[in-house]
């Protein structure tokens, strides 16, 4: 869940600065939209390692890059 703006906004998935050691955020550009004061924002995780790993429950995987879309 992320706080939004007044307006709608575009943000890129971006991984955590404290991420699992192994686990990779695919970087999506994802709309936050026009309604309400917070917004679910779906992420993509992968584990590139062989190992099994846990994550623990909301934990911070992802971070949001405010960004400007040119072109839909």
């Amino acid at each position: 869940m992320v706080r939004k703006s007044d307006n709608e906004c575009f943000a890129i998935t971006e991984p955590s600065e404290s991420g699992y050691k192994g686990l990779g955020v695919c970087p999506r550009v994802v709309s936050l939209g026009s309604f309400g004061t917070t917004a679910r924002v779906h992420v993509r995780i992968f584990n590139i390692s062989a190992k099994t790993i846990k994550i623990a429950p909301k934990s911070v995987r992802s971070e949001l890059q405010e960004a400007k879309v040119l072109r839909y």
